[in-house]
């Protein structure tokens, strides 16, 4: 297991630490006991007036163990945590690696926050499975290990009766707990799988699936599956309750047991009267100790599929490199070549592409249209490497996009969002983003490529005055004509306008759209949009519409 190889790096790294945070736990365990046990012993001897020496002994064991239990207690939390985060902070590093080779380059901020969110609940989880049970449950047996042989030091049977009541407490319940937990986890993990699916795929799918009536039946089984995660959780809850109240009565049963023994072993001689209150009474702050377990074991099945989907994250590999000397040129136009490529989204009814076919040459540009939820943006996405084909290839430069990283995808098409978005900082730094390495010039001859010199002049501090909230603000146009500067600066031959001219009055489109002939005539291209006017003005050499086939 890679959590397991992760740990054993920890411990390689820190074994102090570990043996620390270890012999805190079995002294944490044990000082209960121990003071149990001095205490009643200190308080029986004293009825009968032995020496001063025997009571010191005495006062001075249960002062030592008193002060103990709560300084060991400090310990194990302390050295615990500092164990659990550093082991915690060793997991996200292996996993962020893993992530970084295998998962999306361009992740949608929705998905990606919500991603890192679920990420982060099964690491909390998997931190309070070492915390609270790995630890406690080694101190634990420790701990009745020796309050056994503590026990056959007075009596046989007492032994005996410490070891049935520690295994009923260490082992029979904490596994019940365990398989009932369990059992009930079933279907409350599945339950939560489909409310997180689906309210990701919702979010993350919302743009293709407008008008096609798909979203409102994943909304309605994501209420589905919300109202079976909170039955399940009201289940879980009655499990551990119920393995509280085992571990009370099995805490009152031993306490019976271990003084009926007492007394029948005073009765015939082998004990005295002191003896008898020392053993019930170190018995019950064991089990007091231990009271806890049979929950936490509850806690740890829920953390099952944490671990799971940790350990499968852990053991994602990067996509198939290319050859080498096979990364794409950043500033050549290249083909982009659709071979029977077939693509649905999860839980779809119907495909979004269904086995295409498209060639589009070095230098060609080719105008996507059709309705909402058509495929227009999913096409697009598919290039840019953020979605996998379900059959068919994709090649770009004559490269398929499975072999190509999808930075290395994003380092040679370079894709225009809907809605560009300008930081609130300097001009210059909104266009260096582009190409950290343009000069001045170059930065102003990309504005006046997009005819933003009239603009320019107005700016209080030319390059260096700031943009978006506490600067200058800037209208849908000039924003996006500051988007395609950011194109011409990096001088992209290859490029996907999505909805280039969306939200732009009549005059200002058609500005655009003869920017985008003028910047990228020798470039190849994908242009979509909804809109009659760029369809009409767009340069393009074939149309696709993917609600009716080629033009």
């Amino acid at each position: 297991m890679k959590l397991l190889h992760l740990g054993a790096e920890q411990y390689r790294s820190a074994p102090g630490a570990a043996w620390g945070y270890a012999g805190s736990a079995v002294f944490a365990a044990l000082s209960p006991a121990a003071l149990f046990g001095f205490s009643a012993y200190l308080l029986s001897k004293a009825a009968l007036r032995p020496g001063i020496l025997t009571l010191g002994v005495a006062i001075g064991s249960v002062r030592f163990f008193a002060l103990s239990r709560g300084a060991s207690q400090y310990g194990e939390r302390m050295l615990g945590h500092l164990s659990t985060l550093s082991f915690s902070a060793r997991v996200r590093v292996a996993l962020f690696d893993r992530l970084e080779a295998a998962a999306p380059y361009r992740l949608r901020p929705r998905a990606f926050s919500d991603a890192m969110a679920s990420l982060n609940g099964d690491l909390e989880q998997v931190q309070n499975l070492v915390l609270r049970l790995i630890g406690p449950l080694a101190g634990s047996l420790v701990a009745a290990f020796l309050a056994t042989l503590a026990a056959i030091a007075f009596s046989v049977d007492l032994g005996l009766a410490v070891l049935a009541a520690s295994l009923v407490s260490l082992v029979g319940i904490p596994w019940v707990s365990y398989r009932l937990t369990l059992a009930k986890l079933r279907p409350f993990q599945e339950a939560r799988r489909q409310a997180y699916d689906a309210a990701l795929l919702l979010g993350d799918t919302f743009k293709e699936r407008i008008g096609n009536r798909q979203g409102a039946k994943i909304v309605d089984r994501m209420q589905n599956a919300r109202q079976s995660f909170q039955a399940g959780m009201r289940r879980i809850y009655r499990v551990q309750l119920a393995s509280n109240s085992a571990q009370s009565i099995a805490s009152a049963a031993t306490l019976g047991a271990t003084l009926l023994i007492g007394l029948h072993e005073v009765a015939v001689g082998n004990l005295n009267a002191v003896d008898l209150a020392v053993v019930p009474m170190m018995a019950l702050a064991l089990l007091e100790n231990l009271g806890q377990l049979g929950a936490e074991f509850a806690t740890a099945a829920s953390a099952a599929a944490p671990v799971k989907r940790l350990e499968t994250l852990l053991s994602l590999e990067g996509r198939q490199k290319p050859p080498e000397g096979m990364d794409l040129p950043t500033r050549t136009p290249l083909e982009i070549r659709f071979s029977g490529v077939s693509f649905s989204y999860p839980l779809a009814a119907r495909p979004v592409l269904n086995n295409l076919d498209l060639v589009l040459p070095a230098g060609a540009k080719v105008l996507l249209t059709g309705p909402t939820g058509s495929g227009k943006s999913t096409l697009a996405h598919l290039v840019l490497g953020v979605w996998t084909p379900g059959s068919g290839a994709i090649t770009v430069g004559g490269v398929t996009t499975h072999e190509l990283s999808e930075e290395q995808i994003a380092r040679a098409v370079t894709y225009l969002p809907p809605n560009p978005h300008l930081f609130a900082a300097t001009l210059a730094a909104n266009l260096r983003i582009a190409n950290r390495e343009a000069s001045d010039e170059e930065l102003l001859a990309a504005l006046f490529s997009v005819d933003l010199a009239g603009w320019f002049h107005t700016l209080p501090f030319g390059l260096n005055t700031n943009l978006g909230q506490g600067g200058v603000p800037t209208s849908t146009g000039e924003a996006q004509r500051i988007a395609i500067a950011r194109i011409v600066l990096a001088k992209s031959a290859n490029v996907i306008l999505d909805e280039p001219t969306s939200r732009l009055d009549r005059a200002t489109e058609e500005l655009v759209i003869e920017i985008i002939n003028t910047v990228f005539a020798k470039a190849t291209g994908i242009f979509i949009t909804h809109s009659e006017v760029a369809a009409e003005g767009l340069r393009y050499d074939t149309r696709l519409d993917l609600a009716g086939g080629f033009n």
